[in-house]
């Protein structure tokens, strides 16, 4: 993404679903553990001196957009090990923001991200509600940060949301959510998940939205 002098280079990231259990376990859990070791395998991408040494490769964010578990409480041992992941990406001078989806709710008292979030790496989205843009740096460039969590209150209202904070700046505004346009099958089918107002989402001005 570029405009102006400011580039930015994004890895956007959304429902890997980490410690995904089948209902079945006839023929193992090999689904899951190959979907367990995806962010590790990201890493390793990213640390490979070929790719590394490509400047045109670097990356600067790294956006999680929603269900990085599977569920709000997933065991300990794999929190530990998302958590130590992220903190090597960060350690190649990736930004890493993660926002909570439907799968893994922040809201609940128990949830992953109320019992680890002094300690997550990078920015944890929090706010179940839109704020004003956050301003952020990322290698010496300024961009601004539109986002929120999801919070299970819409759940019962299913109403498409059609407002959205105004741009802070003329600098790249990055919005970053959890969910899906009221004219999609997930709308119709009512599923539980936050809706937007397709027209007045891409009306907002803002440079990139990560679903």
């Amino acid at each position: 993404m570029k405009k102006g002098m400011l580039s930015l280079r994004i890895l956007h990231l959304a429902d890997l679903h980490l410690g995904y259990k089948p209902l079945s376990t006839a023929s193992g859990n090999t689904d899951g553990i190959l979907r367990d070791s995806l962010l590790d395998s990201i890493a390793d991408y990213l640390a490979d001196g070929n790719f590394a040494a490509r400047s045109l490769s670097r990356l600067d964010l790294l956006l999680i957009a929603g269900d990085l578990f599977d569920n709000h409480t997933p065991d300990d041992a794999l929190v530990q090990r998302v958590m130590q992941t992220i903190r090597r990406i960060q350690n190649m001078g990736v930004t890493v923001i993660t926002v909570p989806g439907n799968h893994d709710e922040i809201t609940y008292g128990d949830s992953v991200y109320r019992r680890y979030e002094r300690e997550w790496p990078g920015l944890l989205v929090s706010n179940p509600t839109f704020e004003a843009p956050i301003p952020l740096i990322v290698r010496d460039n300024r961009f601004f940060l539109v986002s929120m969590a999801f919070d299970g209150s819409y759940e019962t209202s299913h109403k498409p949301i059609n407002s959205f904070p105004p741009r802070a700046s003329e600098a790249i505004h990055i919005c970053l959510l959890h969910g899906a346009f009221s004219d999609s099958i997930s709308y119709r089918n009512r599923e539980r998940c936050l809706f937007f107002d397709r027209e007045a989402l891409l009306s907002s001005g803002y440079d990139y939205i990560a679903l």
